[in-house]
């Protein structure tokens, strides 16, 4: 049953929904296509049945973000998937959906729980940021651009690294990428 609490997207306090950090189609597509149950990093010997969620948005801030899920999904997620070769470009509801999963992972245990790092005020200030445009306070003006990487299965040969298959078509991770040189 959802709790009352305060929304970290909208900032208000109403009714928190059990947020999936990762959006739900993803793994709805892959109990579909694959194995029923998921393993996480951290506790890889437990079986799970769905992505990783948490007490974090409110209906209203979940529906915002549903409309643009909904939208990558049938624009790119899926016609990628039955057509790898397929190109996509970076239209406004792409940039707030790519967007939305960025702030959802920064912004839930499963990353500020745990780690700090020397880049721990830059993180704070664009999920900040990135939080005013999700709810349409503010503009882009530093944290932008974010990148999707659509992968393919490679060939074993052309593999790097042992099992790059299986992780690259049956994994979902996200990761916030540092770096001073950028």
């Amino acid at each position: 049953m959802p709790d009352n609490g305060t929304c970290r997207l909208c900032r208000k306090v109403r009714r928190l929904q059990d947020s999936h950090i990762i959006p739900k189609f993803v793994f709805d597509w892959m109990k579909r296509t694959g194995p029923k149950y998921f393993r996480y990093a951290g506790t890889p010997n437990i079986r799970r049945q769905d992505g990783i969620r948490e007490m974090l948005l409110c209906e209203a801030c979940e529906d915002l973000f549903s409309k643009d899920e909904r939208l990558f999904a049938k624009l790119i997620f899926r016609p990628v998937i039955a057509d790898p070769a397929r190109s996509f470009s970076y239209d406004e509801y792409l940039m707030r959906f790519l967007l939305s999963v960025v702030w959802r992972v920064m912004t839930s245990r499963v990353y500020t729980g745990s780690r700090t790092t020397e880049f721990t005020k830059e993180l704070a200030e664009a999920e900040e940021e990135w939080r005013g445009y999700l709810v349409g306070e503010s503009d882009l003006a530093r944290f932008n651009p974010v990148h999707i990487f659509v992968t393919d299965i490679l060939a074993d040969r052309a593999q790097p690294v042992q099992d790059l298959n299986s992780y690259m078509a049956r994994a979902v991770d996200a990761t916030i990428a540092e770096s001073r040189s950028l």
